[in-house]
């Protein structure tokens, strides 16, 4: 019986991994947020977990490029005299063992340390006008070629899209309890959407959760999480975007940062929203 044989698939461009998120849409709606202290509460809690998830994302090309600012650093140490002159008296007391004459030759030995101490000094400084020129290309198609590192690369973006879209759940269940008062509500229960609909109005509902935009990602998320991100009916009947192979969603870092323009929209809606309620003004836990 053959054996099951399952395909993944990759952005293979370094520059895809960067700018998940724009830092001054981030400045701007925790500046929006500030002078109302249960809501700047409740969404720091969620730009928090953004930004760590935004470096965890971006991971895959933070490490070549960390391994190549390591080696230029390296290769950029310079030697300090002393060094110069501990490696001279090293080598001549080397030769000294094996031609006695230095040892006797005092003179000769003095000069032979001068002249090793400043042809070291002159290699030292040729060598420091040489700015090491390391492109991380070959550190990227290196983590790349390893089966691992490709596995790691299509895991990240994958954990990342369900992390992204869970802080702005919780975000959303946060809000939404703070003006009904009761317990945090699931997004599943019908209670949930009632309270989004009644304490905010049908067209924020829309923004934040009901529209076609939302409803998208969210079962994006959903197939990720909970059927292993397998393309089921449910996501396909919606459509998408997303790349599929073998039936698998193939999350892309483009994809991260479409779904987060869609949230962006959402959390500047609630924070307008929310800003302007009571119930947003005193910090509880």
């Amino acid at each position: 019986m053959p054996e099951p044989v399952r395909h993944i698939e990759i952005d293979d461009r370094i520059e895809a991994y960067s700018n998940y998120l724009p830092s001054d849409w981030m400045q701007a709606v925790a500046e929006k947020a500030a002078p109302t202290p249960a809501l700047d509460h409740i969404l720091t809690d969620m730009l928090l977990a953004w930004r760590s998830t935004a470096y965890t994302a971006a991971m895959p090309a933070i490490m070549p490029q960390s391994i190549r600012a390591t080696l230029e650093g390296y290769a950029g140490c310079v030697s300090p005299d002393s060094s110069i002159v501990a490696f001279a008296e090293a080598v001549v007391a080397k030769v000294s063992q094996r031609l006695p004459e230095l040892v006797e030759n005092s003179r000769l030995r003095s000069a032979i340390l001068a002249e090793l101490a400043t042809v070291a000094a002159e290699f030292r400084d040729i060598r420091a006008r040489v700015k090491p020129d390391m492109p991380v290309a070959p550190f990227w198609q290196s983590l790349l070629r390893e089966p691992a590192g490709q596995m790691s690369v299509w895991s990240s973006q994958r954990c990342c899209y369900v992390i992204f879209f869970n802080a702005y759940e919780d975000f959303l269940t946060h809000c939404v309890r703070r003006v009904t008062g009761g317990d945090q509500p699931r997004t599943q229960s019908k209670e949930f959407k009632r309270a989004l609909q009644t304490q905010f109005g049908t067209d924020l509902y829309d923004v934040c959760w009901g529209g076609v935009d939302v409803v998208r990602v969210r079962f994006i998320r959903n197939a990720l999480s909970h059927a292993n991100g397998r393309e089921n009916p449910e996501l396909k009947a919606h459509g998408h975007r997303v790349r599929v192979l073998d039936g698998v969603l193939q999350v892309f870092p483009e994809d991260i940062r479409e779904m987060l323009r869609t949230l962006q929209i959402a959390v500047d809606a609630m924070v307008s929203a929310a800003s302007g309620l009571s119930q947003f003004q005193t910090v509880t836990h």
